[in-house]
């Protein structure tokens, strides 16, 4: 027994050694996928609409609003923006190209976009929401300044759902100016979860349902743009379009505005019946005795710019 004690003794020495030298069980996080590298809102040089050659088309494979301005993305990598100026969203004039091509091209002095009759632009702020500057019921003639909202401070105020379909707009032949207003498209049609709304209707809409409404923000500092001589164009070592660029820096936008590869496509346009106008004399926009489409008179001040109220129809 006096043998056996010495043996029994250094037995459990071992043991209780052994169990408070080993670590504590490592409790072990699950893997954690990295996230997809950030892509840039353009693979090569951004250039001012006011620096392209003009008359020189341009295929677009891709088209961004915001609230600053348009965005343009060309087939060669590069970017075109067009942005607002003077709180004045009519700056870009719409025509449609008849053979399913999308292009830009600077013509008669006007940054143009042609575009397919089923064509649109991504809004940057608002997942699946797409603008489509022609109505299905819109007589085609010529290109045309064409804007989203009334005014410039309508605009701002709007509200946007994830996978809004917005078709027409305010247009009119000649450049806008403070104090005159475009007249609404035939046909304007605003369609949220498949039901359609005229834009009295649409802003009674989004003035009450404020859950998941998204407002206009910007995606870009277009004032980043550096203005480069026009006979620059074409001969920077980087870049020029038509050729292969490589990258100058990202674009700005956020990462979510590039990751769609759809183009000006003629996908499902969702169009919905528009319910009645309400033509309320304090609804948003323009009080109107009949529908949109009609050139009727605003009877409110709602809708006037800093320099001017928003007068009398024009084309």
């Amino acid at each position: 027994m006096k043998k056996s004690l010495p043996l029994l003794l250094s037995g459990l020495a071992i043991l209780s050694a052994g169990c408070f030298s080993s670590s504590p069980p490592t409790t072990m996080a699950p893997p954690l996928s990295a996230p997809p590298p950030a892509m840039s809102a353009g693979q090569g040089q951004t250039w001012d609409w006011k620096d392209v050659p003009k008359d020189q088309k341009i295929p677009i494979t891709r088209g961004v609003f915001d609230q600053g301005g348009y965005q343009l993305y060309a087939r060669s990598g590069e970017t075109v923006v067009v942005p607002f100026e003077n709180q004045n969203m009519y700056v870009l004039k719409f025509g449609q190209s008849g053979n399913g091509e999308t292009y830009y091209i600077t013509e008669n002095g006007a940054p143009t976009l042609y575009i397919e009759r089923n064509g649109y632009l991504e809004n940057a702020s608002a997942q699946g929401a797409k603008w489509y500057p022609f109505s299905k019921d819109f007589a085609y003639e010529r290109p045309a300044y064409i804007g989203i909202a009334p005014s410039w401070g309508e605009y701002m105020a709007m509200g946007w759902y994830s996978g809004m379909l917005y078709h027409g707009g305010y247009w009119g032949y000649r450049p806008w100016y403070p104090g005159y207003g475009y007249s609404p498209m035939v046909g304007l049609n605003i369609n949220i979860g498949g039901r359609g709304y005229g834009w009295n209707d649409y802003r009674s809409y989004s003035r009450t349902n404020v859950s998941n409404r998204y407002t206009m923000q910007k995606s870009y500092n277009y004032n980043s743009v550096g203005r480069r001589a026009a006979s620059s164009f074409g001969r920077s070592s980087s870049s020029g379009f038509g050729r292969s660029a490589g990258s100058s820096g990202s674009f700005g936008g956020s990462s979510a505005a590039r990751r769609s590869s759809g183009s000006f496509g003629s996908g499902s346009s969702g169009f919905g019946k528009p319910t009645r106008s309400s033509g309320s004399s304090g609804s948003f926009g323009r009080s109107s005795s009949g529908g949109f489409g009609s050139s009727g008179r605003s009877s409110g001040s709602f809708g006037r710019s800093s320099g001017g109220g928003f007068g009398g129809r024009r084309r």
